[in-house]
């Protein structure tokens, strides 16, 4: 479970996702995002209303992406991951950096929300794109 096996944090970007977006692709941060946003470029199903972001710190990222601690309405998930390989195999698309699709997955069919079915489309697009993702 992604928000098990890490460590997660809730936040509100009140400017909404474009402005998250925007600031990660200027940040000099590591970061990987995953979940909705990420599906977005391979497997769209719907407009995001929650990104996840791994990061090494959430205080020091929650800062950079002018964001606030929330308990309700998050749009923002900040993970510390348990371990460094979600870093890994990063794809770049359109100036952001994501997950690699199979770490993808993972998050989405164990994230919250509609995620589960976002990881199912995505798995789908995955077995008709094989040569596209995998490295």
């Amino acid at each position: 479970d992604v928000l098990r096996t890490n460590d997660g944090e809730s936040f509100l970007q009140p400017r909404g996702l474009a402005a998250l977006t925007g600031a990660l692709r200027t940040t000099k941060l590591r970061y990987a995002l995953t979940g909705s946003v990420a599906a977005q470029a391979f497997a769209p199903v719907s407009p995001a209303k929650l990104a996840m972001v791994y990061v090494d710190h959430s205080s020091n990222s929650a800062d950079e992406f002018d964001l606030r601690p929330t308990d309700a309405g998050a749009n923002v998930i900040l993970l510390e991951p348990y371990d460094d390989v979600v870093f890994e195999r990063l794809v770049e698309h359109n100036g952001l950096k994501l997950v690699n699709p199979s770490q993808l997955a993972v998050d989405l069919l164990t994230g919250p929300g509609r995620s589960p079915s976002e990881g199912q489309e995505l798995l789908a697009w995955m077995k008709e794109h094989t040569d596209a993702w995998r490295a």
